[in-house]
């Protein structure tokens, strides 16, 4: 029997988890698998081990691991494949498969072109740019990921000023083309967090543009929008097979 496993980071303000896995629940009607589990891969339960547990005990045979991470990264380039290899171990009769993060897609451009929207931008002139903040990562793959999608909110939004950065660890640092934009003679900055959580990064992001000589608007998280669900299905339905 298939099974699916969501894999969410895990946080420890249990509100962001039972957000997770409301989430999932929007898409689990989509998938045609008998048995959807979630699991954290830290700060919450269950664990990784406890959901397959769970698959195992409900008749799993073939297990479809998908990672809920926006980016490549650390986190799903090592350490949710190191989980599923002890679980091999574990259940050497069970199929395992791995997904893919997320990415770089038209869906993911959709939902941040929305949420600049939502701040009323408009491309009246060339005075107004927009940051795209990821977290960043040792994972050179992430910041052509993230170039990627800052292409595609510039055609999302008609406009030739989006610049994507990170907050720690790729390369260009926020900070750095905070400067950089201010320094161009760009007069209003947008941040656009691509993260899914409002905390202790969009907190950073508002810090470090204090003091800037230009107007800086906030844009809300990526988030769990509506469209990112159907980005889950539709990455889950291609890759699981259904």
């Amino acid at each position: 029997m298939k099974a699916v496993l969501y894999i969410g980071h895990g946080s420890r303000n249990s509100s962001s988890n039972e957000e997770f896995h409301a989430f999932i629940q929007e898409v689990k009607p989509h998938i045609n698998a008998a048995i959807q589990e979630v699991g954290f891969l830290e700060n919450a339960s269950p664990s990784i081990s406890e959901a397959v547990a769970a698959c195992v005990e409900k008749g799993a045979s073939e297990l479809f691991v998908m990672p809920v991470l926006l980016l490549a990264g650390i986190h799903g380039k090592e350490d949710i494949p190191k989980e599923i290899a002890k679980m091999k171990e574990r259940y050497p009769h069970m199929l395992f498969r791995y997904g893919r993060e997320l990415g770089a897609d038209p869906l993911a451009a959709k939902i941040l072109a929305e949420r600049v929207q939502e701040k009323n931008f408009s491309e009246h002139n060339s005075k107004k740019a927009l940051l795209l903040v990821g977290h960043g990562s040792r994972i050179k793959e992430s910041e052509r990921q993230l170039s990627e999608l800052s292409n595609l909110l510039k055609a999302e939004l008609n406009s030739q000023h989006v610049f994507p950065c990170f907050l720690k660890e790729s390369s260009p640092g926020y900070q750095e083309e905070l400067h950089n934009v201010v320094e161009s003679g760009y007069e209003t900055i947008y941040t656009i967090p691509h993260l899914l959580f409002t905390g202790i990064f969009t907190k950073r992001i508002k810090e470090l543009a204090e003091g800037a000589s230009a107007d800086v608007i906030h844009c809300e998280p990526l988030g769990f929008h509506p469209r990112l669900a159907e980005l889950l299905v539709k990455r889950t339905k291609g890759e699981f097979g259904n």
